[in-house]
């Protein structure tokens, strides 16, 4: 049998870049076979590996960390991710740790490319918040305490947190009965002190309540599109904070828990209330000022006590209650606005009587604006306390009584709004039938069929300067019906016109709102002060030509450019207070430009443009040659002057209950000695001449005349500083109303004219 054939395959060597291949064949046997010899396989070249290791895992920023590495079957490495470069296939390096990263080696061989990593987690000191959702909770409150945390890997609870945290969180605390800290410490493996934060949650018994009190005021008119009449805005009130208004919180069963007048922004803080009350917040339509001006607006349709016989005790202010306040446990000081609301209902554009609740807020705020300007006016913080003083208001308050005697508990007296310094006591019944009483009142109506007095910025402000003229300034109010385009007597002009200014000066608006009905619907019909007057002639004998002069004197767009307080001030001053004249213009103009000699000559203008006569002129009119449209018998001079050892003659004119037009009562100039004269006054047949003197000292009046008796004699001391006085006939004079002239005994209407002759003794 043939020997097999052997093949021996030596090793493989590389030996000077030779390959020897080594073949031993056998002998040749016995026979032979034949075959081909299989191919040989190649041995696969192995891939590359690699490894690389930080000597930390956590380590602090910028500390050096060390990285190791190794490879095989690699002939070249390089560095990635965290770090770069060409490496050695294995070696170390110390690197900087600036942030957390991985840190990469890319190692490549003839078989390939192994890749290696480590993580290295940098470590800055662990901080911690910890806040709560309230720090100042009341009793029984739960507090929500969230926390957060930087470069912590764990945190555990201090204080009153409680259970496993995580890094960040939130948990709610059970109820507080008492103040607690909540806290949390972090760590991290590098930083073994632990990083800390907490929050204080202190627990009070009681709170703090900031009550603001507002109300709905009407703000500028507009043009209604259906009319075209200029009506309120009522859709869209001004929100207006009610000063020095009286606020109370009371207890369910209707006691007072607490209470106090508002400051200036209408706000009141109570304190040491219980989170287990729930209080009903009322407000009260009283107010009273830091210099202690107390006034109440009452409701005179529902009389508190009807034995009471004056307005204090008889009614009282307005309650309005608003829903329970409950306190928020999360707050220790907490605040509430109430506003009290026009009454517009929008859906059905109807004024709803029930829910009429600011009126009496409004007139507090306007009362209280003008108290504030006179009180600069007067002097600022030197000024005296204010009298007291009242507003009867209802929603059923119309006005429009026939009678002298004013029914106060039907809302019915002879005006829509006055103001008065007394009033007749009240009976039981409502009315003003007993003895006289010095209180300073104000009537407004507020019937929607009558007039929105107390919306009425022009009738609220004019009625309460009117107040300011009797209780804090020397003036002299005739009385009566009167109207901005009539002639009238001069000083009524002056009181009125003065009084009809106010209202513009005060709001800086030409045309302040006056609401009346009118054709089914209301209206803001009152005049623009900075328009033309009407009616004829213009002149100091005209209401509305006085308060064109004073609102000039303001208008930003005119020459004076005065504040209302520089308008208001010579009214406070001695010169008038003690003036021995009758308050009238041309007085006040004097006084006027001695205080503001920087614009006496645009005072002086002003006054020439609407025929007040003010250049050059004095305190009695001597100056003044404006007749209108009477004769200057009936008109000039102003003031008819009267001395002793001389007999004066003056006439007048009118018709009985008309005295206060121009000329129905005519003004005297009475010169003095200090000493006693006798004083005879005659009229014509048919007349009962009338004469009131003043005292200078006192500014008080006394009537004289004889009833019935055309003329009458009387001692008079004349003080020698000199008075004024008036004459005209008793039934013009006395009043406008009937009943009041009884005494007069006149038998028959007065004349047309009456002329009088006044003989002073020596």
């Amino acid at each position: 049998m043939p020997s097999p054939l052997l093949v021996r395959f030596a090793a493989l060597s590389r030996s000077a870049g030779v390959l020897l291949l080594v073949l031993a064949l056998p002998g040749c046997g016995g026979g032979s076979s034949g075959g081909n010899t299989p191919p040989s396989t190649p041995t696969p070249t192995p891939a590359p590996a690699a490894t690389l290791t930080a000597s930390v895992a956590d380590v602090a920023v910028n500390a050096a960390v060390t990285l190791t590495w190794s490879s095989q079957n690699a002939t070249s490495c390089v560095a990635t991710g965290a770090w770069s470069g060409t490496l050695a296939s294995s070696g170390s390096q110390s690197v900087i740790a600036a942030k957390a990263g991985t840190y990469s080696i890319s190692c490549s061989g003839a078989g390939g490319t192994a890749t290696a990593a480590a993580a290295l987690t940098v470590w800055e000191a662990p901080t911690v918040s910890v806040s709560a959702d309230s720090t100042n909770v009341l009793t029984n409150a739960t507090a929500a305490v969230t926390w957060t945390s930087q470069n912590a890997k764990t945190c555990t609870p201090t204080g009153a947190l409680t259970g496993t945290l995580a890094t960040s969180g939130t948990q709610v605390s059970a109820a507080l009965t008492s103040t607690a800290v909540f806290g949390v410490a972090c760590t991290n493996p590098v930083f073994a002190t632990p990083a800390t934060g907490s929050v204080t949650v202190t627990v009070s018994p009681t709170y703090s309540l900031l009550v603001s009190a507002k109300y709905e005021a009407l703000g500028a008119a507009v043009i209604s599109p259906s009319t075209g009449y200029l009506v309120p805005n009522w859709a869209n009130p001004v929100i207006t904070a009610i000063p020095y208004v009286w606020i109370e919180l009371q207890r369910a069963d209707g006691t007072v828990a607490a209470s106090s007048y508002a400051d200036a922004n209408g706000e009141v803080l109570f304190s040491g209330l219980s989170a287990a009350i729930k209080y009903t917040p009322v407000i009260r339509s009283k107010s009273r000022n830091a210099n202690n001006f107390d006034l109440w607006v009452v409701n005179n349709t529902r009389p508190l006590n009807t034995a009471a016989s004056t307005v204090r005790t008889r009614y009282e202010p307005y309650a309005d209650r608003y829903t329970d306040y409950v306190a928020d446990l999360k707050k220790v000081s907490q605040t509430l606005t109430l506003i009290a609301g026009l009454g517009w209902d929008k859906t059905t554009s109807k004024l709803i009587d029930a829910n009429r609740v600011s009126g009496p807020y409004n007139v507090i705020a306007l009362v209280n604006s003008l108290e504030a300007v006179a009180k600069i006016a007067a002097g600022g913080a030197a000024a005296a306390k204010s009298p007291d003083f009242t507003v009867l208001w209802s929603i059923s308050n119309a006005g429009g009584s026939t009678s002298a005697t004013d029914d106060f508990d039907a809302g019915l007296t002879p005006n829509t709004a006055w103001f008065n310094s007394y009033y007749k006591a009240i009976d039981t019944a409502g009315k003003t039938t007993g003895a006289w009483v010095a209180d300073n009142i104000m009537f407004l109506s507020g019937s929607q069929a009558a007039a929105l007095s107390e919306l009425s910025t022009s009738s609220v402000l004019h009625e309460t300067f009117h107040y300011v003229q009797a209780s804090r300034t020397r003036s002299y109010q005739p009385g009566g019906s009167h109207s901005a385009q009539s002639e009238q007597d001069p000083a009524l002009a002056w009181e009125e016109g003065f009084a009809d200014a106010v209202p513009s000066l005060v709001t800086g608006r030409s045309r302040p709102a006056r609401i009346y009905p009118y054709s089914g619907t209301l209206i803001d019909n009152n005049y623009d002060i900075s328009g033309p007057i009407s009616g004829s002639p213009v002149g100091w004998f005209q209401e509305m030509s006085i308060a064109r002069l004073l609102w000039s004197l303001q208008d930003p767009a005119g020459s004076a450019k005065l504040s209302t307080q520089a308008i208001l001030a010579p009214l406070f001053g001695t010169a008038w207070q003690q003036g021995v004249w009758m308050p009238n213009v041309w007085a006040y103009g004097k006084l006027l430009k001695a205080q503001q000699p920087a614009v006496a000559a645009a005072i002086d203008a002003l006054g020439t443009t609407l025929n007040i006569t003010l250049v050059g002129n004095d305190e009695w009119a001597t100056a003044e040659q404006k007749i209108g449209s009477l004769t200057t018998a009936q008109t000039l001079p102003v003031f008819a002057r009267v001395a002793p050892g001389s007999t004066t003659s003056v006439c007048s004119v009118g018709a009985k209950n008309d005295y206060n037009k121009l000329g129905n009562r005519r003004y005297l100039r009475v010169d003095g000695d200090g000493r006693t004269h006798t004083v005879t006054v005659t009229g014509p047949a048919g007349s009962v001449p009338l004469l009131t003197t003043t005292d200078p000292a006192t500014a008080e009046q006394s009537d004289f005349y004889v009833a019935g008796a055309r003329a009458f004699t009387r001692s008079v001391v004349l003080p020698s500083s000199g008075t004024w006085a008036a004459i005209g006939d008793c039934s013009v004079t006395r009043s406008s109303f009937a009943e009041n002239v009884t005494s007069c005994s006149q038998a028959a209407a007065a004349p047309a004219e009456q002329c009088w002759s006044i003989t002073v003794s020596p």
